[in-house]
């Protein structure tokens, strides 16, 4: 027996009947979520900060979501089953960091400096240089 539950439509207020018996609706889980914070200021400022986020399927597939932030204006990619998917947690992070570094890097030098802030973008770079030296040193170990 399907499992209904009536919601309210809220573009004509009409009751809408969906079906939770076949995972539909559902969020997918992510396991070892971790969240790479990469911030000129604290987190709590809008549009200082960008983060990669990365989880590993219930399958042992990684994948990444992207928030970057140019200064006001920025870029959003939630994690995500449809995303691209890696074979490890070292690959998705450089993947995402490459990403990020290249829509960082395509922004040097804007004339729009409300939108593109060249203090946050270069925060942004010198974080994403940190966070690859860092990977390359604990590869080492």
């Amino acid at each position: 027996m399907p499992n209904w539950s009536v919601l309210s439509d809220f573009t004509n207020h009409l009751p809408v009947r969906i079906c939770y018996c076949y995972g539909w609706l559902r969020k997918p889980a992510f396991l070892d979520v971790q969240e790479i914070y990469l911030e000129l200021a604290p987190k709590e400022r809008y549009g200082t900060y960008s983060t990669i986020t990365l989880g590993r399927g219930l399958n042992g597939i990684w994948t990444f979501g992207l928030f970057a932030s140019f200064g006001t204006a920025g870029s959003s990619s939630g994690i995500c089953v449809y995303g691209n998917a890696f074979p490890s947690k070292d690959q998705a992070q450089k993947y995402a960091a490459d990403r990020l570094k290249q829509m960082m890097q395509s922004n040097i030098g804007s004339s729009d400096t409300k939108n593109y802030n060249q203090k946050v973008i270069l925060a942004t770079l010198k974080d994403l240089e940190k966070l690859e030296v860092s990977t390359i040193q604990l590869a080492l170990f």
